[in-house]
C-alpha cells in the first residue's frame, strides 16, 4: 500500500512538472510573438500563435510582398549591371586613346578594372552586407524560436530528442555565424580583390578560383556535417523517447489501474496541447525565415543574374579579362547568397526536425 501511495505521489509530481513545462512553453511562445522580426510581423499581421494560424493566407501575403518588391529590386539590379556594363564599354571605346602597354602593365585592362570596380563594388558590398545582416537576424530569432520548439517537444514526450536537436541546431547556427563573419565574408572580399588583380595585371586567377571553391566547399561541409549529426542524434534520441513513453505508460497501467489511467490520459492531453503549440511555432518559424530572407535573396539573385548577362554580352568587346571581372562580381553575389541560404536552410531544417512527432 505504501509503495502504491509513493508511486502515485511521484506520478502526480511528474504530471505537475509537465504542466509547469506547458506553462513555461506557452510563456516562451508569448516571447516569440513579441520578438518576431519586423518582416515577419507584416506577413503575420492579424494572426495568432495559439494554433489557429492560417497558413494559406500568410503564404499569400508573403507572395504578394515578393511581387511588390520585385519591380524595385529589378530596377536597382538593372542600374547596377548597366553601370558595370557601361564602364566596360567606355573602356573599350577609349582603348585607342589610352597609353600602350609599358613595363608589363596593360593600361586598358588596368583602367577598365578600376572603372568596373568603381561602378560595381559599392553595390556588391551593400548586398553582401545585407546577407550578413540576414545571418545575424536569423541567429537572433533562432534564440527565441528554438527554445520554444524544444520545450514544447519535451512536454510532448520527446525530452531526449528535443535536447539533442536543440543542441545540434544551436551549435551549427553559432558555428556558421562565426565562420561567416570571421572567415567566409573575408574570403569573398579577397576573392573580389584577387579577381580585380587578375583583370588589371594578369595572373592571380588560381588564387581567385581557390577562394571561390573554398567558400563553396566550406559551406557544403557545414551543411553535410549538420545533416549527419542531426540525423544520427535524432534517430538515437527518438528511439529512446519512444521506448521511455511506452515503458512509462505500461508501468502506470500495470501498477495503478485506475489512478494510472487518469494520469496517463491527463499526460496525453498535455502532450497533445503542446503538440499544437509546437506545430504552430514551427509554422511561424518557417514563415519568419522566409520573410526575413525574401528581399535580400531576391536582390542577390537578380543582381547576380543581370551582371552575369552583362558580362556575357560585353565579352566580345571588352575582352576576356574585364568580362571575367564582371563574372567575379556576379559570383561574389552568389557566394553571399549561398552563405545566407545555408544559414536559413539549417534553421528551417532545425524547425522541421523539432516539429516532428515523437518517434517520427
Amino acid at each position: 500500500m505504501r509503495r502504491k501511495k509513493l508511486l502515485t505521489a511521484l506520478l502526480i509530481l511528474a504530471l505537475s512538472l509537465a504542466l509547469a513545462g506547458e506553462a513555461g512553453a506557452e510563456e516562451s511562445l508569448d516571447r516569440l510573438e513579441r520578438g518576431l522580426p519586423s518582416q515577419a510581423r507584416d506577413v503575420l499581421a492579424g494572426e495568432s500563435l495559439d494554433g489557429s494560424l492560417d497558413v494559406g493566407a500568410v503564404m499569400g501575403r508573403l507572395l504578394n510582398s515578393a511581387l511588390d518588391a520585385l519591380s524595385g529590386i529589378f530596377r536597382d539590379a538593372l542600374k547596377c549591371a548597366g553601370a558595370i556594363f557601361a564602364a566596360a564599354m567606355l573602356t573599350s571605346v577609349a582603348a585607342p586613346l589610352l597609353p600602350k602597354s609599358q613595363g608589363g602593365i596593360d593600361y586598358v585592362n588596368l583602367i577598365g578594372a578600376a572603372a568596373i570596380l568603381t561602378a560595381g563594388v559599392g553595390g556588391a558590398a551593400s548586398l553582401i552586407g545585407e546577407a550578413a545582416e540576414v545571418i545575424t537576424e536569423l541567429t537572433d530569432f533562432s534564440k527565441l524560436l528554438l527554445p520554444v520548439m524544444a520545450s514544447a517537444s519535451a512536454v510532448s514526450g520527446a525530452a531526449a530528442s528535443a535536447a539533442a536537436k536543440y543542441a545540434a541546431s544551436s551549435l551549427f547556427l553559432s558555428l556558421l555565424m562565426t565562420l561567416g563573419q570571421k572567415v567566409i565574408l573575408p574570403m569573398i572580399y579577397l576573392y573580389l580583390a584577387a579577381s580585380a588583380g587578375e583583370a588589371a595585371f594578369g595572373g592571380c586567377g588560381g588564387i581567385a578560383k581557390l577562394l571561390s571553391k573554398g567558400v563553396t566547399r566550406l559551406l557544403t561541409l557545414v551543411a553535410l556535417a549538420f545533416t549527419l549529426y542531426l540525423t544520427v542524434t535524432g534517430l538515437i534520441a527518438s528511439s529512446a523517447d519512444a521506448a521511455a513513453v511506452k515503458l512509462t505508460k505500461t508501468a502506470i497501467s500495470t501498477l495503478l489501474p485506475v489512478v494510472g489511467g487518469m494520469i496517463s490520459d491527463a499526460a496525453d492531453a498535455v502532450a497533445s496541447g503542446m503538440g499544437v503549440v509546437r506545430a504552430c511555432a514551427g509554422a511561424v518559424g518557417v514563415v519568419s525565415v522566409l520573410a526575413v530572407c525574401l528581399a535580400p535573396f531576391l536582390k542577390l539573385a537578380v543582381t547576380s543574374a543581370l551582371i552575369r548577362a552583362a558580362a556575357t554580352v560585353s565579352e566580345t568587346v571588352a575582352g576576356p579579362r574585364l568580362s571575367a571581372l564582371m563574372e567575379a562580381l556576379a559570383t561574389a553575389h552568389t557566394l553571399a547568397l549561398a552563405l545566407a541560404g545555408t544559414h536559413a536552410a539549417i534553421l528551417t531544417v532545425s524547425v522541421a526536425a523539432a516539429a516532428r512527432a515523437v518517434g517520427g
